[in-house]
């Protein structure tokens, strides 16, 4: 009887053991957090990166203008915060340890290491991104002025706010080329960089750095651009009419025609600037060879169609309706629209992202050849 009783107590003792690990090993991170009273009530999601799109592991409710979230992590990963003011996810690294944040008139992350690197880019990100709204703003206003001279400052005033922004960016990566904060910003900058500048930046990067899924797709994007590039053959995708008809990018090119491949997307503003340039584009060179295809990068097929029925758009849009995860944006590496590459009759691609500015002085250059 004593035997048995010793017995149970050493089971309930190691139950009571293996429940305590198992607890300890469920909160290694927790996020203290901060947010507007104009949210109170609201639901918070924190998501982490996936391949194709954010996943959503946790939510709760804003109460009293805090929000608080714990859990367990093996190894550091990118999350994102979602609220209704909030609605593209603010960037956080989930890592063991406290991690605080404050998204109050400017947004701020503290509290572990990999957050404190990540702050001080977001900080020159927001800065950046401000000062690049304003100069805009003012561009606007100038033209409808008239004032030449004025553009011609801000347009050089933002071209050096843009290269000091890049130049701040190599550094951040080259210093922190060890951190998922460096890959991060690696990734949401690929555009910034030419096929050479970012396989040089990316092969000073650790084991840590590429083996995230931020540094994997910066991989992926690398390798897009170098089938993508100047002087190879275009890659074939498959995609839809406006009318729903499956159709490939080949049905387009050969022929004995020049194939301008365009990416955009109705939320897309510069994108919408363009449109009338584009078809003045499509009038002066469709009897000359050049064919104008642009694949749309909305989700919502209906929204497409109610955008293009007043658009007068005179050449075809094609889409698979994914958004950012189209296979048309990844096979030629887009993440910035807009965008576009040139294809020659045989299919080479002779050109990528021709300044609207001087398309048509390229065209007559590239077709006279």
């Amino acid at each position: 009887m004593r035997l048995t009783e010793n017995l149970m107590k050493q089971i309930l003792y190691l139950i009571i053991i293996i429940i305590t690990l198992s607890s300890c090993k469920k909160t290694n991170y927790t996020i203290e957090g901060r947010v507007l009273t104009e949210v109170e009530g609201e639901m918070i999601y924190l998501k982490v990166s996936g391949e194709d799109s954010n996943i959503a592991i946790d939510s709760t409710v804003i109460t009293n203008g805090r929000f608080h979230f714990g859990g367990y992590i093996d190894n550091p990963q990118m999350g994102y915060l979602y609220c209704s003011n909030i609605p593209n996810g603010y960037p956080i690294v989930i890592e063991p340890g406290k991690i605080e944040i404050s998204i109050l008139n400017d947004v701020r992350i503290s509290g572990t290491n990999s957050n404190n690197i990540l702050n001080n880019y977001l900080v020159k990100f927001h800065h950046t991104t401000s000062k690049k709204m304003e100069i805009k703003n003012l561009e606007k206003e100038n033209i409808l002025k008239n004032d030449n001279k004025s553009i011609s400052a801000l347009v050089e005033e933002f071209d050096s706010i843009q290269s000091d922004y890049i130049d701040f960016c190599v550094n951040f990566i080259e210093a922190n080329n060890t951190s998922i904060a460096g890959a991060y910003v690696l990734y949401k900058n690929t555009a910034l960089f030419d096929e050479y500048s970012l396989e040089k930046i990316y092969s000073n990067t650790s084991d840590v750095f590429r083996s995230s899924l931020e540094g994997r797709k910066v991989a992926l994007f690398l390798n897009g651009l170098k089938n993508s590039a100047v002087g190879r053959k275009y890659t074939d995708v498959e995609l839809q009419n406006i009318d729903g008809e499956r159709v490939f990018l080949s049905d387009y090119v050969g022929n004995h025609n020049y194939v301008l491949l365009g990416f955009w997307a109705t939320w897309c503003e510069p994108c919408r600037r363009e449109l009338p340039l584009i078809n003045k584009i499509y009038d002066e060179y469709h009897n000359r060879g050049v064919k104008i295809v642009s694949v749309s990068l909305d989700s919502d097929s209906v929204d497409l169609r109610r955008y293009l029925s007043n658009a007068s758009l005179r050449w075809d849009v094609l889409s698979d309706y994914k958004g950012w995860q189209s296979k048309a944006a990844s096979t030629y590496s887009v993440n910035q629209i807009p965008a576009s590459l040139l294809i020659n009759k045989d299919g080479v691609i002779v050109a990528r992202n021709i300044p609207l500015s001087i398309l048509s002085e390229e065209l007559d250059k590239i077709i006279s050849e």
